[in-house]
């Protein structure tokens, strides 16, 4: 699930072709924190996650076996962290907008929760750092 979660976020930060240092610092914090990592373990990971996304035709893989393992809850949480991920340059891209609506119609989200987790995902920024386009 590791591999699948990294893949997903990996995705996220280059939704809008630009895969820039804040987005990558992101998701390494990101996943030390969710999978309790070093930070070398984290890069590695995201190393795989990036290759694994680049050799997948589609997300449905990844949301598979993150349905066939993960709880509601759990699930919930990752499209929070896609959420930080996307808002962790200071624009949400209407790709990466898309991105996270289809991940969570993937992984049986419901909006609202989707919705609360962009919330959550946005107030987690420091004020400098808040997106400035509002997507709905």
């Amino acid at each position: 699930m590791e591999i699948a979660c990294a893949a997903l976020l990996a995705e996220a930060a280059g939704m809008d072709e630009q895969f820039d240092p804040v987005e990558r610092s992101t998701i390494l914090t990101l996943l030390q924190r969710r999978f309790e990592l070093d930070g070398p373990a984290a890069e590695r990971l995201l190393e795989q996650g990036k290759a694994a996304g680049d050799e997948a035709s589609s997300y449905y893989r990844f949301t598979r076996a993150i349905n066939d393992s993960w709880d509601d809850e759990a699930r919930t949480e990752l499209i929070y962290l896609l959420w930080s991920v996307v808002c962790a340059d200071g624009r949400i891209d209407p790709y990466e907008d898309m991105l996270v609506r289809r991940i969570a119609g993937l992984l049986h989200v419901p909006d609202r929760a989707r919705g609360e987790a962009r919330r959550r995902a946005v107030a987690s920024l420091p004020d400098h750092s808040k997106p400035t386009e509002d997507c709905p």
